[in-house]
C-alpha cells in the first residue's frame, strides 16, 4: 500500500478524538524531548515553516514564538479543529488537514519540523521526497522519531502485559506505519538517502518522562492512548479490568515524589539538500 487511507480513518476516528481529549497530558509527557528539538530547530523571526503532524498545534505554538510564520499539516480533523481553536489570535499561526506525505508546497520554506509525525507513512520515501519540495535551497527538515520499543519503556512494559495476554497474536511489522517504524536508525538514514537528502544527522536524545503526578493519573492517560487502550476496545468487562491492574503492577516500581517517571528514547534528526 502506498496511501495512507488506513491512517487517516484511523486518526479521524476515535483515536484523533482520544488524542484531542488527553492533549495536555501528552504535551507535558513529550516536553522534555519537545522542548530540545525545538531549540534544535531554532525558527527565527520571518522564517516559514511547515510543522508536520502538528496534531493539536502545541509544537506550531512553539515554533512561532520568536515570530516565525508556521503552518501546521495533520491528517485528523479533530486535532486540527483544536489547533485552530488554540491559535485563533495568533496571524502568524495557521493549520489546514492534509497529508504532508503528498500535498503541494512551495519550496520557499526554511524549515520542515516534525515531534512524532514523520513514521505513519505508508510509503516513507515518497513521502519524505514530497516534503523536501518544501524547502528553501538553505531550508532544514529537523525531526524526532521513537528509538525502539526496549528504549522506551514507558510504552515496552505496557505492551508487554498485553502480549503475554495476547499470546497468539502475530507480531508487528517493524517497517509498517506506527510509532516505531523508523527506530532503526540503519533504515532511517537510507530513507531519508533514498529521498534526496544529502546531509543526514541522527543524534540520541534520551529524557525521563513523566507519565503523570501519580498512578491514577498515568492510568488515565494509559486507557485511552497505547497498548492498553487498544486491548480495552476489544477487552471489555472482567478481562479488561484485569489487564488495568496487571499494567498498573507492571508500572509500580517506576513510582517517584516526582510522579510516575520512565525513560523514553528518541532520534534527533537533521536533513538537508
Amino acid at each position: 500500500m502506498t496511501d495512507n487511507s488506513e491512517q487517516i480513518e484511523y486518526w479521524n476516528g476515535s483515536a484523533g478524538e482520544s488524542w484531542v481529549e488527553t492533549y495536555p497530558v501528552i504535551d507535558r509527557l513529550l516536553e522534555p524531548l519537545s522542548a530540545v528539538a525545538i531549540s534544535h530547530a531554532d525558527a527565527r523571526s520571518g522564517q516559514k515553516v511547515v510543522d508536520v503532524g502538528c496534531g493539536c498545534g502545541g509544537t506550531s505554538l512553539k515554533l512561532a514564538e520568536n515570530g516565525a510564520h508556521v503552518h501546521g499539516v495533520d491528517i485528523s480533523a479533530p486535532m486540527v479543529a483544536e489547533a485552530r481553536r488554540r491559535a485563533v489570535q495568533l496571524p502568524n499561526v495557521t493549520f489546514d488537514v492534509g497529508d504532508a506525505s503528498s500535498q503541494p508546497y512551495t519550496a520557499d520554506h526554511q524549515l520542515v519540523f516534525s515531534r512524532f509525525g514523520v513514521m505513519f507513512f505508508a510509503d516513507p520515501v515518497t513521502a519524505f521526497v514530497n516534503i523536501r519540495t518544501a524547502l528553501a535551497a538553505d531550508g532544514r527538515l529537523v525531526f524526532i522519531c521513537w528509538q525502539s520499543p526496549m528504549a522506551n519503556p514507558w510504552i515496552a512494559i505496557p505492551g508487554k502485559v498485553i502480549q503475554e495476554l495476547q499470546p497468539a497474536a502475530a507480531p508487528a511489522d517493524p517497517e509498517a506505519p506506527g510509532p516505531f517504524s523508523l527506530a532503526d536508525e540503519a533504515r532511517l538514514r537510507d530513507v531519508l538517502s533514498r529521498a534526496g537528502f544529502q546531509t543526514v544527522s541522527v543524534d540520541s536524545l534520551e529524557k525521563e518522562l513523566t507519565l503523570g503526578a501519580d498512578m491514577a493519573e498515568a492510568m488515565s492517560f494509559q486507557r485511552r492512548i497505547g497498548p492498553l487502550s487498544s486491548y480495552l476496545a476489544e477487552n471489555p468487562g472482567e478481562m479488561g479490568e484485569s489487564a488495568i491492574s496487571k499494567v498498573e503492577q507492571a508500572l509500580a516500581p517506576y513510582q517517584t515524589e516526582a510522579g510516575l517517571r520512565m525513560r523514553g528514547a528518541a532520534w534527533l534528526v537533521t536533513a538537508s539538500g
